[in-house]
């Protein structure tokens, strides 16, 4: 289970069991996001809502808890928590070469905190996107690094970046084969391992630039106007 800043709303202000059962049907319905952004609940604490998670691995019902869309000064916030129990198992945020964040990443990892990426590729499937949007893969630095391997793709190549950098990635499909490239990509079987020199090619691609505009990883007190695409430095 993973908790956003839109975990509690206005549909789940029960108790914390049945809002688990809540987001564990609607997951099932394919429904990742439950709820609305603009349903998120000011008067509900970090504090509080976090202690109720806590419970839940009490009982057994979750065996972890983690956020996601947490920026570092958010990820602070929660540990500073008096008697936290449990830390946060993984922090979900949009990342790829386009948006590394890697202070963040960084800062995770040093806390023991799993990062995963999600829109590993750009997702170009998105709702909304703008005409004007990079599409990812089809940077030229990506499709040159694919090109030096046989029967490899741009994909391939942005989901073994990702786990180069010790984080894991979500890479959505329904199609048999693409799932299995993906992770023939993942896995290195279809890439191999990037050269140095190669993830410092990638590494240069970075433009702050968010494909799913949200402020959830935030601080709220610095909000910067929001423009499409979004680009931020977190």
């Amino acid at each position: 289970m993973t908790f956003s800043l839109t975990t509690w709303t206005s549909t789940l202000r029960h108790p914390l069991r049945s809002s688990c059962q809540y987001v564990i049907q609607a997951m099932c319905k394919g429904h990742h996001w439950p709820a609305s952004p603009n349903e998120i609940l000011s008067d509900v604490s970090l504090a509080e809502t976090w202690h109720a998670m806590e419970d839940l691995v009490s009982e057994g019902l979750v065996k972890n808890i983690g956020v996601a869309n947490f920026s570092e000064r958010r990820l602070q916030e929660l540990m500073s928590i008096s008697s936290l129990k449990v830390m946060p198992a993984v922090n979900q945020v949009e990342l790829h070469p386009y948006l590394q964040q890697p202070a963040l990443v960084s800062f995770c990892q040093r806390s023991e905190i799993a990062v995963t990426a999600y829109s590993a590729l750009g997702s170009a499937d998105r709702p909304h996107k703008c005409p004007d949007d990079p599409v990812l893969l089809e940077d030229p630095t990506l499709r040159a690094i694919a090109a030096r391997r046989p029967n490899c793709s741009a994909a391939q190549v942005a989901l073994r970046w990702a786990v180069q950098r010790n984080t894991s990635c979500l890479a959505k499909s329904v199609n048999r084969e693409r799932i299995a490239a993906n992770l023939a990509g993942a896995l290195g079987d279809a890439v191999g391992k990037l050269t140095q020199e190669e993830m410092a090619e990638l590494a240069a691609l970075d433009k702050g630039l968010r494909y799913v505009p949200h402020t959830g990883c935030l601080d709220p007190n610095n909000l910067p106007p929001v423009t499409w695409p979004l680009r931020i430095t977190v």
